[in-house]
């Protein structure tokens, strides 16, 4: 889903929508930004994604794939097994092991060929071999828990789509990535998307993608083109006001905004951009009418959390920073960072078992060896350390 004034975009798939960073207080005043150190590691496709993609290639499959497809998949009769072994095929570890990948929209022959794809991209490959083999194939969106990626200088809010397959007696939905299991989405909400709205989240994912790539002109086209091909793509017209947003637009991005929160009055990420714009341009009146909807919405938001804590720690009041970090890790317990910042808050507490804990956390949650061998050497320190005041003060004492 750069921490400047926080927007948040979102994606159909891996991306989603963006949602705008704003360093404003609990009571509403802007404070000053908080730079980001991490840079996007994205890098723009060619100008085949970019600007000359057809609808008719996002699920256009190969004559190698179809052959494939003839020999093992075609003579199948039951609904199932046929299902079942185009799964397989596709993904399974023994033959073409295609895997799944956040950032990486793709039309259905590259997924094959790169052997990679995001979750929309995998889905327009299955659909479309499902399909070719005789199959009642469709795609379906699935509402799943809001989740916030963080960015250069944006939060971007994932969404999910995987495909079904009709069956006279029975559901089968077709999954493609190991984070979302079968037997947690079939509790979750979702409902049948025509190719029409797929086409569309896919220009909006390869939007966003060439956003996060610096390149404002491609993702405005891409997010142009979403909007044609569907216009009650609410998340992709606030999409498309960050961009304007980026490129000083600013009627042109209200109005975008607005177009989504008119189609969708329920989703907060709406709301927050709007408030970001008009906090920015100094529209204070229509700020303070979206404010309280704002504030409840990124208390859910762990990265606004932790920078409640960082604003907390800069003015020493380290009980509710390290409040706001605990409440950041119960939402999102694999971000490393939190655990990082929280062994501050507890050292400036002069709580050294604190620090401990959030270090061994650290660690835990830490990707890089080298990350987790200078957390568990800072947790040696302390434990040395402990021990020897210990040690010092029964000496006192026996003296």
């Amino acid at each position: 889903m750069r921490i400047y004034q926080l927007f948040s975009t979102l994606l159909a798939c891996g991306i989603g929508f963006l949602i705008s960073i704003n360093s404003y207080s609990e009571n509403s005043v802007l404070t000053q930004p908080i730079a980001e150190a991490e840079q996007s590691q994205n890098t723009v496709k060619n100008s085949t994604y970019l600007n000359e993609i057809n609808d008719e290639d996002i699920m256009a499959i190969s004559d190698e794939l179809k052959a494939i497809l003839d020999l093992n998949v075609r003579p199948i009769k039951r609904i199932e097994a046929k299902t079942i072994r185009l799964h397989e095929i596709l993904f399974g570890s023994n033959y073409y092991n295609i895997r799944y990948a956040f950032d990486d929209t793709r039309i259905a022959n590259d997924v094959f060929e790169a052997r990679t794809g995001n979750c929309i991209s995998l889905a327009a490959l299955y659909v479309a071999s499902a399909r070719y083999v005789g199959l009642d194939a469709y795609f379906q969106s699935v509402d799943i828990e809001q989740t916030w990626e963080k960015r250069d200088g944006h939060y971007v809010v994932p969404g999910h789509v995987n495909a079904r397959i009709a069956h006279p007696s029975k559901t089968i939905v077709v999954e493609f990535i190991s984070t979302y299991f079968l037997e947690t989405l079939s509790q979750k909400k979702s409902r049948k998307i025509s190719d029409k709205r797929v086409f569309a989240e896919f220009y909006n994912n390869l939007g966003m993608e060439a956003f996060d790539a610096g390149h404002l002109e491609r993702a405005e086209t891409l997010l142009a083109k979403a909007v044609s091909k569907d216009k009650k793509l609410d998340f992709a017209w606030s999409n498309l006001g960050v961009i304007y947003k980026h490129q000083g637009k600013l009627d042109q991005a209200e109005k975008a905004y607005l177009k989504a929160q008119k189609l969708n009055k329920r989703n907060p990420t709406f709301a927050n951009n709007l408030y970001v714009l008009y906090r920015e341009t100094d529209q204070h009146k229509k700020a303070e009418a979206l404010a309280k909807r704002v504030i409840k919405y990124n208390r859910k938001n762990p990265y606004y959390l932790a920078q409640l804590a960082q604003t907390d720690m800069a003015t020493k009041h380290y009980d509710s920073a390290v409040e706001h970090l605990l409440n950041a890790i119960k939402i999102k317990p694999e971000e490393e960072q939190f655990y990082v910042e929280l062994s501050k808050g507890y050292y400036y507490k002069g709580d050294l078992e604190g620090t401990k804990k959030a270090l061994i956390g650290a660690a835990t949650a830490a990707n890089m060896p080298e990350n987790q061998a200078r957390y568990n050497h800072k947790v040696k320190l302390i434990e040395q350390y402990v021990n020897e005041a210990q040690l010092n003060t029964s000496r006192q004492a026996q003296f």
